[in-house]
């Protein structure tokens, strides 16, 4: 009789305990999520960080990012992306998309956005030029409940197998986004500013909690590129090898980070280091980036590891992340001299890659 009291008094601790890490899960959710993913290969990531990147190469782009953030931690944190983009000469115009699928935590929480593209070019004079773009998206956020165990679902001896009552619905939420952007450059230089989730659309999966809003995420970006070795080569290119570095803020909400470093290009390989965090700050998500890639014709990949260096920082593994860039189409910009560029030619925008 004992031993069937103390199983019955378990097993309603059990429900109790799990009622209630859900109702806690579920009620910090919109906060662990207030705030997008981090790429360390922000310049990689050209569509994501600011819209007015759309098109900024001389031939279609097609890339592929994948990040997972501190695998020794259950639950880690996958983010893939992919787009594509390309300028159209005739019209200053450039098009592009991004889809952009994240997963975190033991749950399941996952997010789903498409987000299209459109951004105008301005040219300034004979060597700097404008482009202003803007993006309007769809986002999905959703919970896995199988991946749930409901205190229904337990007994004395662990888990019964069975699928759970509980009545847990509306675990979907869907919301309409809008970002911006602008970016001025030349051939060795680039600056850019934007602002993503202008309309700070409401993410929650209850209509009635109007607080659960996605901050906007706002970021200043800034590069250069420093030709070192002139081309001895046939590959219509002016230059082997160039240093380019760069300094990438952005915030959202509460969290601010700051990436600071330098990639080396020496063709066909290019290394990096940065520094990820903020140096007045202890940061939990600080980190030094280490990054290297390769060159073959018109792709491109890269991976970098990022080597924490916060207070977390013997216990989250870090985050590994590679890139894969494909370049199609005829490149319409060989030999960009600035001698021979003709008036009414295009200006090349500076990439970090090559």
């Amino acid at each position: 009789m004992n031993n069937k009291i103390l199983k019955v008094k378990k097993n309603r601790f059990c429900r109790l305990v799990s009622i209630q890490l859900m109702g806690l899960i579920l009620f910090s959710i919109p906060n662990i999520q207030a705030q997008d993913a981090h790429f360390s290969q922000f310049y990689n990531n050209p569509l994501y960080i600011n819209p007015a990147l759309t098109g900024t190469t001389d031939e279609a782009r097609l890339l592929f990012n994948y990040r997972t953030q501190w695998p020794k931690l259950p639950g880690e944190f996958v983010t893939i992306n992919v787009s594509y983009d390309q300028h159209i000469a005739e019209y200053n115009s450039n098009l592009g998309a991004l889809i952009s699928l994240d997963r975190a935590g033991s749950a399941g929480l996952r997010n789903t956005n498409i987000n299209l593209y459109y951004a105008y070019t301005l040219k300034l004079n004979s060597e700097w030029a404008m482009q202003a773009g803007a993006a309007v998206g769809y986002g999905q956020r959703a919970v896995d409940q199988f991946r749930l165990v409901f205190g229904d679902q337990l007994s004395a001896t662990g888990s019964t197998g069975q699928a759970s009552q509980e009545d847990i619905g509306g675990l979907v939420a869907r919301y309409f986004d809008v970002s911006s952007g602008l970016v001025v450059y030349n051939e060795n230089f680039w600056f850019g500013i934007s602002g993503m989730h202008l309309n700070q659309p409401n993410n929650s999966f209850s209509n009635e909690n109007t607080n659960a809003q996605l901050p906007m995420r706002l970021s200043a970006q800034i590069g250069m590129k420093i030709p070192f070795l002139e081309s001895l080569s046939n590959r219509n290119v002016e230059y082997e090898g160039a240093v380019m570095p760069a300094i990438y803020y952005s915030q959202q909400g509460d969290f601010r980070q700051l990436d600071v470093g330098a990639n080396v290009y020496y063709h066909p390989l290019t290394v990096g280091l940065w520094y990820r965090g903020i140096p007045i700050q202890e940061s939990a998500n600080g980190a030094i980036s280490l990054m290297t890639a390769f060159k073959y014709q018109k792709i491109s990949f890269a991976y970098n590891y990022d080597l924490p260096i916060g207070q977390f920082a013997g216990i989250t593994g870090g985050a590994h992340e590679l890139s894969l860039i494909i370049k199609m189409g005829e490149n319409k910009s060989k030999r960009y001299s600035y001698r021979r560029r003709r008036r009414n030619a295009p200006i090349r925008f500076p990439s970090m890659m090559d």
